[in-house]
Formats: C-alpha cells, sequence, structure tokens
C-alpha cells in the first residue's frame, strides 16, 4: 500500500466450509498491518456472493481467486471470481481501519461493475 502498509484479501472458511475454532465469522474479509503482519485489522466485507458451485465453502460468501491494486488516488480496487457476477469492490486503507460498520454493498448483473464500500479522508500515520 501506499501508506507502507500489507494489504490482504480473504475468506473465513476453507473450501469445504471449515475455519479454526476461534473464527466465528463467515464470507470475506480485508486487513491491514502496519508492523509487518505480526498484528492485523480486519475488516468483513459487505455484499460477497456465495461459491458459483453451492457445495463449496458450506454456502458462506467467497472472494474466490481475487486480485487487488491500490490506484493513485488511495482507492483499492477488488477482483472477486467463483461467484457470478464477479465483483469489483471499491474503498480505501481508512474504511478498513475504521469503527464503522460496513454499508450493504450492491451486486450488480452486468458483471464487474465497482460497488464503492467505503471511503474515508486517509491520516496516514506519522
Amino acid at each position: 500500500m501506499a501508506s507502507a502498509r500489507l494489504f490482504f484479501a480473504a475468506d473465513f472458511q476453507d473450501l469445504q466450509g471449515r475455519a479454526p475454532a476461534e473464527v466465528k465469522e463467515r464470507g470475506s474479509f480485508v486487513a491491514l498491518s502496519e508492523d509487518e503482519g505480526k498484528s492485523w485489522r480486519f475488516k468483513k466485507l459487505p455484499g460477497t456472493l456465495p461459491h458459483e458451485n453451492p457445495k463449496n465453502l458450506g454456502g458462506a460468501t467467497t472472494l474466490g481467486y481475487s486480485a487487488a491494486r491500490q490506484a493513485p488516488n488511495g482507492m483499492i480496487h477488488l477482483i472477486t471470481t467463483m461467484n457470478n457476477p464477479c465483483l469489483h469492490l471499491e474503498f480505501n486503507e481508512a474504511w478498513i481501519l475504521s469503527a464503522t460498520t460496513p454499508i450493504r454493498a450492491q451486486a450488480t448483473r452486468s458483471g464487474c461493475a465497482p460497488t464503492r464500500l467505503g471511503s474515508l479522508p486517509l491520516r496516514r500515520p506519522r
């Protein structure tokens, strides 16, 4: 990331729907680390969709094979696959770090049109 933080996006569960005992969430998340991965700030992603094969993930939503990139304006673009339609989610680091409850995203039926999840002013660490 432009801030030098590490970014991570994943599902809470594996393909069979299993998760570590301490993980109570289902679905997908994004996370940032300010200490080279020693600790992470997680945010559950709203609006993700189930796997295209309903038998996978125990019915939970997924990012599938995903790709992410931060644009010059600081917005992070996350593209999902293995769901229909694929999703293009857009948010910034400040949204991930904020305490706000994730808003509900709207999936588009026309393909990977961006869904803006959150954009807050980014305060750079001093």
